[in-house]
């Protein structure tokens, strides 16, 4: 029952963050899924890295996002 609730909060936040992206983003691709671990490829368009960076931390409490890294 553990493992069942920790996949279902896992996919909540996972997909809750993925849906912030869609706002910001015309194309959201799920690259990578394991565990907790998501590897997620947006173009750049007009966004920097900076802007990610400064966009995760401040939503980082929010979102439940522990590491993350932005290339």
């Amino acid at each position: 029952m553990s493992a069942l609730v920790q996949f279902c909060y896992t996919q909540t936040n996972g997909f809750r963050f993925i849906t912030e992206l869609c706002k910001m983003f015309k194309e959201v691709d799920l690259l990578e899924q394991c565990g907790d671990f998501y590897k997620i490829r947006t173009p750049r368009e007009d966004k920097t890295i900076g802007y990610l960076f400064g966009f995760i931390e401040t939503r980082k409490k929010e979102l439940n996002i522990q590491e993350y890294g932005v290339s």
